[in-house]
């Protein structure tokens, strides 16, 4: 179902020093981005299956 979810970033150079903490803060920031983009789809996901278990109780 999340196959076609592509996460597209920016390419990314790798310079010295000064470019090297810039890259990798922008590493991290993009992971956290990742990682919660997951989890509000994992709440999106478990809500509709809530809604979906309540839709079927009033069909019983």
């Amino acid at each position: 179902m999340f196959q076609n979810l592509v996460f597209e970033f920016p390419k990314v150079k790798f310079g010295f020093l000064n470019d090297g903490i810039k890259t990798k803060n922008l590493l991290n920031t993009m992971l956290s981005r990742k990682i919660a983009m997951k989890k509000k789809l994992t709440r999106l996901l478990a809500y509709d299956v809530l809604q979906l278990a309540y839709q079927t109780e009033l069909l019983l």
